[in-house]
């Protein structure tokens, strides 16, 4: 029951943040401020994310793909191999972000691909943080009354390891490129039944989000048959078996 307790914690983790992530947008609300207050409350400060930063971050991502101003290439493989790619998926399950945020707020230069240069006002930032501070603190005041072992083993450990396991191998995935295809190219998923289990599935439309960032994700189904007609769209059988191909390829490369 623990165990199963703690998958479908991560599960729901990474379900908020994609909601999150439809925030970031205003898709959520169509009153602005209703919209932010969910998005800043409800989906971002629980995990410790700023959301104000988390949307310039991701705005920037839109409009600089997969250049250095875009933060999300960090997600992505400098260099090719089946060691670099076992360690880039597994890291975050043994507490890589962990590292990195320690790293950072010690000062510590961490090395990265990508260089953003998005504005984030020093108003946002300390909204970021109290918001932050004030839900957690409901966190562990409310969990902590049913049991004091929920908040920190049902709620921070499966956020800084399976939470974080699946956030960064979905951001991979989202822009992954077989050696095949050429630069440019956008993806969308037919998720399975284990893609469901452990990844969000409200961006699997991911190249139809691309091309139109203002459509909700609950609608961009519609939109699947005329933009897989694009020469630009690739159509995937589905998260985990990508992750398996891409694994297989690398040994292949290997060996």
């Amino acid at each position: 029951a623990c165990v199963a307790a703690f998958v479908l914690v991560a599960k729901s983790h990474n379900g908020l943040l994609l909601t999150g992530h439809e925030a970031s947008h205003q898709l959520v609300f169509r009153n602005k401020a209703m919209n932010d207050f969910f998005g800043q409350y409800f989906c971002s400060a629980p995990f410790g994310v700023g959301f104000h930063r988390a949307r310039a971050a991701h705005l920037d991502h839109h409009h600089y793909l997969l250049t250095p101003l875009d933060e999300k290439l960090d997600q992505q493989l400098d260099h090719v191999s089946f060691a670099s790619f076992i360690k880039h998926i597994f890291a975050p399950l043994f507490g890589s972000y962990v590292f990195k945020l320690l790293s950072r707020f010690l000062g510590v230069k961490v090395q990265r691909r990508a260089r953003p240069e998005f504005i984030y006002p020093a108003d946002q930032a300390r909204a970021d943080l109290r918001a932050i501070i004030i839900v957690q603190l409901i966190l562990i005041i409310g969990l902590t009354l049913i049991d004091w072992r929920l908040y920190p083993f049902f709620w921070i450990l499966p956020l800084v390891t399976l939470t974080a396991m699946f956030h960064n191998a979905k951001g991979f995935l989202d822009h992954l490129r077989w050696p095949d295809e050429s630069e440019g190219i956008l993806y969308t998923y037919k998720p399975g039944v284990l893609d469901r289990l452990f990844f969000g599935t409200q961006q699997v439309y991911h190249a139809e989000h691309h091309l139109f960032p203002h459509v909700p994700h609950y609608r961009l189904r519609t939109l699947n048959d005329e933009v897989s007609k694009l020469s630009m769209v690739r159509q995937r059988r589905g998260y985990v078996r990508s992750l398996l191909r891409f694994g297989h390829s690398m040994t292949k490369a290997s060996a």
